[in-house]
């Protein structure tokens, strides 16, 4: 979708819901800061566990708690060069296939969904 200009009204517009977002992050700032401390508490309560947990209010709601988990090695996996894949003759690539060393899939990106950053200073 090409860029457009936004008129005056839509300029208005998002100034003010701008301008908005602002105001409520300043207003609810310190608690946001507390809820993300706590978070950061039970998630070492978590990590202590050596599991999650949950905690339930049954007016209130409830809390689920994971541990961090660092990245894991899963091993080494062969890649195939694309470059030089597809330099390959097509009897050359169809044997590759058809003996099943290479199996072609099809690779999506994962949808974006947009981001709104409110920062406060």
């Amino acid at each position: 979708m090409p860029a457009i200009e936004p008129d005056a009204k839509t300029l208005k517009k998002r100034l003010e819901l701008c301008l908005e977002a602002l105001r409520l992050r300043k207003k609810i700032n310190a608690t946001t800061i507390r809820i993300e401390a706590i978070k950061a508490e039970l998630k070492i309560f978590a990590k202590d566990l050596g599991r999650g947990f949950r905690e339930t209010d049954v007016k209130l709601g409830h809390v689920s708690v994971s541990p961090e988990k660092p990245e894991r090695f899963d091993g080494d996996f062969p890649v195939v060069d694309v470059r030089k894949w597809q330099s390959l003759s097509d009897s050359d690539r169809k044997k590759h296939l058809e003996s099943g060393l290479v199996v072609i899939e099809s690779q999506w990106s994962k949808p974006y969904h947009g981001r709104v950053d409110i920062e406060l200073y």
